[in-house]
């Protein structure tokens, strides 16, 4: 289970006023049908009550329903708190005593008992103070919000899909001109997330950052059809079990998710954005969502602020729900843009469209001349459009700010030669010392690099510093040879190593025979001899 763990049943609970907090999706389901709007838990009455996220209930009026036993009596009494310090209004529903145990929601809906009747005589609790729990100008009840009360302890950690890019139960856009590459982009981080659970250290980083996130990963475009997806997937490699890729064109067309109220003309969801966030929501271990391009989903003006906070609210509901990132891609106006700072300016719409979501990531053309001297500088030939640029141009916190440097490959996918870039700019010498000291920090730490083979400098290389990520093997090897050959390295043959010779500097802990190798090396060798 994530931490913390959200409610069901959340995108009606964020529009409501009132709620019922039962034991259990089953419950939940049986009041909806009769229009009530219901949450529970993620595990019902046995939930961890301290690793659920109880504050989409702040400032709503809270009616709990316990089942008819001692496990649901025990389970009210330890949740209306937390509800109370959380800033809802909480009432509590009293069960007939004439019911059977364990008589719950679900129970009473198929009976055809009368649940308004029961809600409405629910039992209005006060909180510790001996005041009742009432609404404070609706969610503004600053009383329950004393901060030295509400946030104490370690903050929970902020969880990532890619590292400092896009995080975790948040929603994110991805904003570029037409034809930059974006949708294969998004495509390839699509399969990689959905690839295995395991840590692609020799993969290239997609959208500047490592990939944290592996599940299932769902994958929505509104422009490409099946032909042109299937293409891109045989260029990227195997097509994962986790994946999902819904081409619209041959599905019967995009359908708007995002539409004007036939009554109101205000903005609201269609039914197709309910039954996508019904399968999404029912999806275990989701951890992508990518709706590609927005506009022929939204049939709502964007340059509206209004309804550009409705759609973020919206997307921002589904990813707390299902607790994945959630990724729209959008277009740029007809405008140049070279920059980060231009890139943000150039998004299509309303500023609220920006700042509605958790993060912005904009691909741009960087101009003709940069163009060629990257081109130059990487050894690779010039062709208009094949260098892009690409970084987070808005970011609520901490977040990678680095400008990462593409070139679109014969696939046409973008790749990231931002590290080949750094080190085309430094020279053996200055790289030298700084090898030699994530050398000398590895035999420390008890994991030392050989010169080749399975723990080699070349193999493990993404365990040193970043200039290093890029370099050939030769020219490691090399690099290596020299350090040896200059005694700023030496190589050290553990106990029962058979000639395996393990890289140190002079005065180190393997040198001296002093070391104590970690699982995955030698686990609790020590070295022996070392070479002159």
């Amino acid at each position: 289970m994530p931490t913390p763990r959200p409610l069901y049943n959340l995108p009606d609970v964020s529009t409501a006023d009132a709620v019922v907090l039962v034991e259990g999706e089953k419950c939940a389901d049986a009041l909806m049908k009769l229009g009530i709007v219901a949450t529970t838990a993620m595990g019902g009455a046995a939930t961890a009550i301290d690793k659920t996220d109880w504050s989409p209930l702040a400032g709503k009026t809270v009616a709990v329903w316990p089942d008819h036993d001692d496990a649901g009596m025990k389970y009210a009494n330890a949740v209306i708190p937390k509800l109370q310090s959380a800033g809802a209004m909480v009432r509590r529903v009293t069960v007939p005593d004439d019911r059977p145990k364990k008589w719950d929601a679900a129970d009473a809906v198929v009976e055809g008992f009368d649940v308004t009747a029961l809600l409405k005589a629910s039992a209005r609790i006060e909180n510790s103070d001996g005041i009742a729990a009432e609404k404070s100008n609706g969610r503004f009840d600053i009383s329950q919000w004393r901060a030295a009360e509400r946030f104490v302890g370690q903050p929970q950690p902020r969880r990532w899909l890619v590292e400092g890019v896009f995080p975790m139960a948040q929603a994110a856009l991805v904003a570029a001109g037409g034809g930059v590459g974006k949708s294969f982009l998004l495509l390839a981080l699509s399969r990689a997330v959905s690839a295995s659970d395991r840590v692609w250290a020799n993969e290239p980083e997609l959208f500047g950052g490592a990939l944290s996130g592996h599940g299932v990963a769902i994958y929505v475009t509104a422009e490409d059809d099946a032909i042109e997806v299937h293409n891109r997937l045989n260029a990227l490699g195997s097509i994962p079990e986790q994946l999902h890729v819904l081409p619209l064109p041959d599905a019967g067309g995009a359908v708007p998710l995002f539409a004007p109220d036939p009554a109101s003309r205000a903005a609201s969801t269609t039914s197709a954005w309910l039954a996508l966030e019904r399968q999404l929501k029912a999806m275990v271990d989701l951890k992508l969502v990518v709706l590609d391009p927005l506009q022929p989903l939204c049939a709502l003006d964007l340059n509206v602020p209004e309804n550009a906070q409705f759609v973020c609210s919206r997307l921002s509901a589904l990813a707390a729900s299902t607790g994945a990132s959630v990724i729209v891609s959008h277009h740029f106006a007809k405008r140049e843009a070279s920059t980060p700072e231009q890139a943000r300016e150039a998004i299509r719409g309303t500023g609220g469209l920006v700042d509605g979501v958790r993060s912005v990531y904009a691909l741009w053309n960087p101009k003709e001349e940069q163009a060629k001297t990257i081109c130059k500088t990487l050894g690779e030939h010039f062709e208009r459009g094949r260098v892009v640029m690409g970084g987070v141009v808005k970011a609520n916190g901490r977040a990678n700010m680095r400008v990462t440097t593409y070139l679109r490959d014969d696939r046409g996918l973008l790749l990231d030669r931002s590290q080949e870039m750094v080190c085309a700019r430094q020279t053996d010498v200055n790289l030298l010392p700084e090898l030699k000291a994530a050398i000398a920090r590895a035999a420390v730490e008890g994991k030392p690099y050989t010169k080749t083979g399975g723990n080699g400098v070349y193999e493990r290389r993404h365990e040193l510093p970043d200039a290093f990520h890029a370099i050939s093997k030769h020219k490691l090897a090399e690099w290596v040879s020299v350090l040896l050959a200059k005694q700023e390295l030496v190589g050290a043959m553990a106990e029962g190593s058979k000639l395996v010779k393990w890289l140190d500097v002079p005065n180190g802990p393997v040198a001296g025979g002093d070391a104590v190798f970690i699982k995955g090396h030698l686990s609790q060798s020590r070295p022996g001899q070392r070479d002159a």
